[in-house]
């Protein structure tokens, strides 16, 4: 029951990116002055044909013929540019506009909308809305809209680093954590919360940092490729329990022989230590109902508590769509260096992380996010199945600088603020 479980929450989570995302492959429209409008895929281009491959044969279409497309862009920085299309790439838009011919890489927009001439003009952008939409004859077709990193690209899928950073600057508050762009490809975070020792199962302070460096990045046509390592350190993390087997003998107080005034003594029998942690979460209890029990025998854990370094590598690879917005994976894996593995040696007690993750816009502002990981110190919440886990959740956009998060893996919600 709990592998059917597993499966279906690995089902669930990554076949919505297997079918958006391959809908990423060139299929372009072609809009005439006659009205007619072709959908294909180009063979091949000279100044005055375009040879393009439908579903009803191969044809050549003559430029002369073609209507021109007007676009609104808007830039990452907030720059607003419209006008007629010369060109397109999978890399950049050639744009004719009142200050002359303008080539756009679209790695730098953050959205755009095409119409034809036929439509009524462009309105005003609008912030509330985080959507540009031209008043319409529904009659007439309107082009399609799309965008780039709508939802900016996420620093990390749940609690595991992807390869992107942020701008310079940005100040990034992700619910348990601060972020500080130092620059456009490095940061450093620290979990406020931990920090102040309220996440600690020993309620002390815990001193914390997060150094995150992207020293690889290319672009090529609609991919982008992301390397990036980093370095976490917790001066005060539970890195494992111990067990303690115990024996408690009650002894009663008073004649009415009332399980509420028997005097308890313990006494120890056995102990475990450097458990994993999610041991003492997947504990059961001991059925306490019988009130004449005078002798019985129970399981607690202690946490063991102190330094733990990390070190983390991770690849991202990202496609734009062609319907707009991305689909990107997210491959990494984390060393983990504590007092416990110092102690035993790495080897035989070994801890870190190796995980994929996926992330899909599947609109200016919803995005879907799965990851499977394995991780030895790693408890499921849902199988109870240990090492092996699997998340699943959705990101939604407020504005341009809150989002909300909700997953089924705790912490169950999140909060995404960028300043």
């Amino acid at each position: 029951m709990k592998n059917n479980c597993l499966f279906f929450i690995f089902f669930i989570s990554i076949m919505p990116c297997i079918l958006f995302g391959k809908n990423g492959k060139e299929q372009k429209e072609w809009h005439l002055k006659s009205g007619t409008k072709i959908i294909g895929k180009t063979l091949s281009e000279t100044e005055s044909t375009i040879t393009v491959e439908t579903s009803f044969g191969v044809i050549d279409i003559k430029k002369s013929d073609l209507v021109d497309i007007k676009i609104y862009i808007k830039l990452i920085d907030g720059s607003q540019i419209i006008g007629t299309i010369l060109k397109e790439t999978p890399n950049i838009f050639k744009v004719k506009t009142d200050i002359g011919e303008i080539e756009i890489y679209k790695d730098k927009i953050s959205s755009f909308e095409k119409k034809l001439p036929y439509l009524d003009n462009f309105t005003e952008f609008s912030k509330q809305q985080r959507v540009f939409r031209p008043v319409i004859n529904p009659q007439r077709e309107k082009l399609r809209s799309a965008y780039s990193h709508a939802i900016e690209p996420v620093i990390d899928i749940f609690f595991d680093p992807t390869a992107y950073t942020f701008r310079k600057g940005s100040i990034y508050l992700s619910g348990l954590s601060l972020a500080y762009g130092l620059t456009d490809r490095t940061l450093i975070s620290s979990n406020l919360l931990s920090f102040a020792g309220i996440f600690n199962s020993s309620g002390e302070l815990n001193p914390n940092f997060e150094y995150k460096y992207n020293f690889y990045k290319k672009k090529v046509s609609k991919k982008e490729i992301l390397y990036t390592v980093g370095f976490r350190f917790n001066a005060f993390s539970e890195n494992a329990v111990t067990k303690i087997r115990e024996r408690v003998t009650y002894t009663p107080i008073n004649d009415n022989d009332n399980y509420s005034d028997r005097q308890e003594k313990t006494e120890e029998l056995n102990r475990e230590e450097d458990l994993r942690v999610w041991r003492s979460l997947n504990s059961e209890d001991e059925d306490f109902s019988d009130q004449l029990l005078t002798v019985r025998e129970r399981d607690r854990y202690e946490s063991q508590t102190g330094w733990k370094t990390e070190l983390y590598f991770v690849r991202t690879e990202s496609y734009i769509l062609d319907r707009g917005g991305r689909f990107g994976y997210h491959l990494g894996g984390i060393l983990q260096y504590n007092h416990i593995t110092y102690k035993k040696g790495w080897l035989n007690r070994p801890s870190g992380r190796l995980y994929i993750g996926s992330d899909l816009d599947l609109s200016r502002d919803f995005k879907i996010l799965g990851e499977i990981i394995y991780d030895p110190d790693f408890l499921n919440i849902i199988t109870q199945q240990s090492e092996v886990g699997v998340d699943f959740g959705f990101l939604y956009a407020l504005n341009d600088n809150f989002r909300l998060l909700v997953h089924i893996q705790p912490y169950v919600f999140g909060i995404y603020w960028r300043f």
